[in-house]
């Protein structure tokens, strides 16, 4: 106890140089503790933006993720519907899964008439109803906005246009906001006349031609009137080679922030994907996206999945993927951030070990005479050594424990502030937010790092003080 008191009473014989140290050392974990929080924010957002649009569980054809952008016809899912209610059917799955949702995928050519212009895109078969569950889920509470899917509630023929597709189409000066795509001034009204809604199943064989007749009969009779300058017209190739179209109505464009995808993609509802492909009554899809409640159980959830499969699909050539598998962008940006993060650390760290070291340093230099003095009184080497670590100890959790205050208080002002930033590669602003006192075990290890780093710089001089002579001490001016 008489240490710690003779090395908190050594402290304060210099204030001004144990004051400039400790604040070095807040500063040092201010930073680090701010850019830590906000390094776990940008994470959490953008492991939440994933999880909105590709859910956290990939059920598809095992050969789907090598060889279904050439052929997804042939690698789909065979009875995704049975699929799909299997998982929900188990009450061990499905009390995990907060949205389970079939997706179908294929290459197209989408065409306006009105305006001669024509593009290959392709096409995503959504459930949009689904798809808005989706986007309500946000399991750290992060800031995001929760947009209700643009097709949910619409007429089953609409559609939604990557920003270059509309612009590549000319559709855009019929659009609500024809601005979000560079709509210029656009050419002369084009007539209102109707447009063939629906011509489906134009590969049919002769069994079946005149019930795929009646139904499309009976499709343009009571489909919506599409107004022509908001027409696209989607041509694909059937599961038997032949060409069917399918008419749909633009209601809108949406901006995913990357101009290659901007200048393919088109949003369908899924059944009407799905018809456009297959024909009528078909329960194919490319993938069955789940969405967990706990991305936690991410690990157990994909083994009880493949086992369900197993058991009741056997035979059936699925697989199960994870997320990360699926785009392995995720980890390769989080890798990114924890190496940014843990090269700012080193920096930090190291300026705070060269501070304490000059500090131990220049006080050893002032208490020379004075080691040698207590030396002389019978103190041991290890207890002089131990007196200088302390006041080390002492300076760096001084030092931590005002950056850990110091980061808090800043994580509050600017929360407060409800600033944005715009991401690379984003289509909206997003909220620039930090947590620190979220991050509790993010604190405790910058705690322990100040306190380890900064004892560990005082070694050498420490020792150093320790060997000094009594008599070299004693005559030391």
């Amino acid at each position: 106890m008489m240490l710690y008191k003779v090395a908190a009473r050594n402290l304060l014989r210099n204030r001004r140089r144990s004051i400039a140290t400790a604040l070095t050392i807040a500063i040092g974990v201010t930073a680090l503790l701010l850019f830590g929080g906000f390094r776990a924010d940008l994470i959490k957002l953008m492991l939440t933006g994933y999880a909105r649009t590709m859910g956290h569980v990939i059920v598809q054809h095992q050969d789907f993720f090598e060889y279904g952008d050439g052929n997804p016809a042939q690698y789909s899912i065979e009875d995704a519907m049975a699929v799909r209610n299997a998982l929900l059917a188990q009450p061990d799955l499905a009390s995990r899964i907060h949205v389970a949702t079939p997706l179908l995928m294929f290459p197209a050519v989408a065409g306006h008439a009105a305006r001669e212009t024509s593009k290959t895109v392709l096409i995503n078969g959504q459930e949009a109803e689904d798809q808005s569950r989706m986007r309500t889920w946000n399991y750290w509470g992060v800031r995001l906005p929760v947009n209700p899917h643009p097709l949910a509630g619409k007429p089953a023929n609409s559609a939604l246009l990557g920003t270059g597709v509309a612009r590549m189409l000319q559709v855009c000066s019929a659009l609500p906001d024809p601005q979000q795509c560079g709509a210029r001034a656009p050419r002369p009204p084009v007539a209102n006349t109707p447009v063939n809604t629906d011509l489906l199943n134009l590969a049919e064989d002769e069994s079946t031609s005149s019930q795929s007749a009646q139904a499309s009969k009976a499709s343009q009779g009571s489909a919506q009137r599409v107004p022509a300058d908001r027409a696209i017209e989607v041509l694909a190739a059937t599961t038997r080679g032949a060409p069917n179209v399918k008419t749909f109505n633009a209601i809108g464009t949406e901006n995913q922030g990357i101009k290659e995808i901007n200048d393919t993609y088109v949003i369908v509802g899924y059944q009407a994907a799905r018809d456009l492909l297959f024909g009528r009554g078909s329960t194919q899809a490319s993938a069955i996206t789940v969405q967990l409640n706990n991305p936690d159980d991410l690990p157990s959830m994909v083994e009880k999945i493949r086992a369900m499969l197993a058991a009741k699909f056997p035979g059936a050539p699925l697989a199960v993927r994870t997320i990360n598998e699926v785009a392995p962008i995720i980890d390769q940006t989080i890798s990114m951030f924890n190496t940014i993060f843990g090269f700012i650390a080193t920096l930090i760290i190291a300026v705070v070990m060269f501070t304490v070291s000059n500090t131990v340093s220049a006080s050893i230099l002032e208490r020379t005479t004075e080691i040698g003095t207590i030396r002389a009184l019978g103190l041991r080497r290890s207890t002089v050594m131990k007196l200088f670590l302390l006041e080390a100890t002492m300076l760096a959790l001084i030092g931590t424990l005002l950056g850990i205050a110091g980061s808090v208080s800043m994580e509050l002002v600017i929360n407060a502030l409800q600033l944005t930033w715009f991401p690379p590669g984003g289509s909206e602003n997003l909220s620039l937010t930090v947590s620190v006192f979220r991050e509790f075990g993010m604190v405790v290890i910058a705690l322990m790092m100040a306190v380890v780093f900064s004892t560990l710089a005082a070694v050498p001089a420490a020792n150093k003080a320790a060997r000094l002579k009594i008599v070299d001490a004693l005559r030391f001016t």
